[in-house]
Parts: structure tokens; C-alpha cells; sequence
């Protein structure tokens, strides 16, 4: 799951600096107040520098990598996991420099934005009052106090991957746009307080974005063989974002001597293809259509099995029957 999803699993080795950074975000909370922010992140960075939880051999001296650290946590604190990363490599130019300034980002991102709090309320989960192809109105309840802060997570239903977060805000209403049309999410409230590290809402039910477009991911082709030499059998995943309900597929088995061309309904994921050349390589592509057209192909290659090498003629021994005629 896609696209999705697929920079959360990027810079887990960096993992050893959960305990450091939960610190260093305690140390954020309580120093928000008195402006101390980047004093309490560097001293963080060199006590994580001075414990040895940090490659020395990346290039850069403590100095540089205490000054990069000092940037993420003071003030890039509150971005996505995504942001953060393209933040680092477009404002540093070495690689050690672009390495720790992302160790940064993963020390904030595993304790900042609630991913990792367990800790529920009893308060009421957000509930969506519009819903887009691309957005989502949301709105909650919020506590007594009106200076709490508020944040704002979600996530696919049917895809595996992490929360995303918005930075912290007042209010009780939040517009969640750049979603994908005919999309399912999930929802959820986490608010900040100078006495806990963070508390969550329960997840809201499902919503689905309204249908928009093409279908923006292809198929996920999932086998492709040839039980024979004349045939080539294939199963298929849908796309990830359909953009709307499928209605069918395309699917084209070609080489440079001939083409087969089919179109199958959206329920059907499986097709065998006939009359296939033995120990030919053809390319099979699969895409995706709704009410709008056709989204992007998958492609794959597959080769079919030789024909079988016919076995010699077994020896036919023949018996002379002599008749004497009388």
C-alpha cells in the first residue's frame, strides 16, 4: 500500500533515539514558556552525541551536527515526517548534514504527533460535516480550556501505513484537503497539555471521499504464469486510488509478432490468455477504468514454457509368419 504510503517506513535504523527524543519533547513542553527551546534541543542532541547513540563517522564535527539537530527541533517541530525529510535536503547541501538533520526529524515524529500515545479520553471522535473528492471538514468537541491545542490525524483504512498529522491549532473545525478521490479514512483528535505528553479522541467511523478522476495508481498484478505452452494465466489486485467505482480492465499480452487485447468487467481480478507460442516473452500490461476513463497500466513480462520434446519411436519388433500353402 502505494503510494502510498511509502516514506513512513524510510530511516527506522534511527529508532535508537526514541528514549532521547521523548526527553528532549518533554523538555520542548515545559521550556515553551521561558523561550529556552534551543538551549533544551542542543543539550538533548549532545547528551544523545555524548551516549554514543550517533554514527561519528558521517563527516561532520559535534558542532555541526549539535547546530543541525538545534534547527529541526526549534523549528520544524510541528511538520509531517514527509515535510521534514524534504525540508533537510533542501536546506543542507552535505550528506552528513541532510543524515542527522533527518535523524531529527524521526526523533520529533516518534514523540510529537501523538503516533505513539496509547492514552484515550472519553471525548468525542471528529465527525465529518462536508465531505470532497480531495477534502474533508471536520469537527470536534473541544475541552474547557480554550488555549488547548489541537491535533489532527488520519489514515486508510485499507492501506497500512502511519498517521498524518497537522501542526497544533485552536478551534474545534479543520478542512484535511489533498486526500484521494474515493478514498476511505479514519479520524482522530489528539490535544497537548503542559501536564501529559498527549491525549487522543477514539477513531472516528470511515469516510470516503466522493468519487473524482481517473483511477491515479494502476492495478497490482499479483501471479503471472504459463501453466502451458499455449496459455498465460494472470491475477490481479485493484488499484490502490480507483478515483471512483471500477467498472472494468484492459488487459494486452503483446510482443513484437502479435497482440491480444481484452477488456473484462471490474468485479473479475483473473483472465487466461490462449493460443500463446511456447518459449515466447510477451508483455502483459492490466489497467484500471471508471466512469471517467483509464487510469495508469501495470506491466510485467512473462515467458511461456517449451513445448515438451517428443519422445523417439519405441522399436516395433515384427514377427515373419511363414504359410505353407498346401
Amino acid at each position: 500500500m502505494g503510494e502510498i504510503h511509502k516514506f513512513y517506513r524510510s530511516y527506522n535504523c534511527f529508532s535508537s533515539f526514541v528514549c532521547v527524543a521523548l526527553t528532549t519533547w518533554i523538555l520542548f513542553l515545559n521550556g515553551c514558556a521561558n523561550g529556552n527551546v534551543r538551549r533544551i534541543c542542543q543539550d538533548s542532541c549532545k547528551s544523545s552525541l555524548e551516549m554514543n547513540t550517533v554514527e561519528s563517522d558521517w563527516g561532520c564535527d559535534i558542532e555541526r551536527k549539535l547546530f543541525v539537530c538545534s534547527d529541526v527541533c526549534s523549528q520544524w517541530n510541528y511538520t509531517s515526517l514527509q515535510d521534514c525529510f524534504s525540508r533537510c535536503g533542501s536546506s543542507y547541501s552535505l550528506l552528513c548534514e541532510v543524515q542527522f538533520c533527518r535523524v531529527g526529524c524521526e526523533n520529533i515524529h516518534e514523540n510529537n504527533d501523538c503516533s505513539k500515545s496509547e492514552t484515550r479520553s472519553v471525548s468525542q471522535q471528529p465527525v465529518a460535516s462536508s465531505v470532497g473528492a480531495t477534502y474533508m471538514t471536520l469537527k470536534w468537541k473541544t475541552g474547557n480550556s480554550s488555549d488547548r491545542l489541537y491535533v489532527i490525524q488520519w489514515r486508510y483504512t485499507e492501506i497500512p501505513g502511519d498517521w498524518s498529522s497537522t501542526g497544533p491549532m485552536r478551534g474545534s473545525m479543520y478542512n484535511v484537503t489533498d486526500l484521494h478521490p474515493y478514498t476511505e479514512y479514519v479520524f482522530r483528535v489528539g490535544w497537548l497539555g503542559s501536564h501529559s505528553f498527549c491525549t487522543l479522541s477514539l477513531d472516528s467511523r470511515p469516510y470516503r471521499t466522493a468519487a473524482a478522476g481517473v483511477p491515479s495508481s494502476p492495478p497490482e498484478v499479483s501471479s503471472l504464469d504459463s501453466p502451458s505452452p499455449s496459455s498465460v494465466f494472470v491475477r490481479w489486485m485493484p488499484p490502490l486510488f480507483p478515483g471512483g467505482p471500477v467498472t472494468g480492465y484492459l488487459l494486452q499480452l503483446r510482443n513484437d509478432k502479435e497482440s491480444f487485447y481484452r477488456e473484462v468487467n471490474g468485479q473479475r481480478q483473473n483472465y487466461s490468455f490462449h493460443f500463446t507460442k511456447p518459449a515466447t516473452t510477451y508483455r502483459f500490461s492490466v489497467a484500471a477504468r471508471n466512469r471517467e476513463g483509464v487510469g495508469p497500466a501495470a506491466l510485467s513480462n512473462i515467458t511461456t514454457v517449451a513445448q515438451p520434446a517428443e519422445s523417439p519411436p519405441h522399436p516395433v519388433a515384427v514377427t515373419a509368419l511363414c504359410y505353407v500353402q498346401k
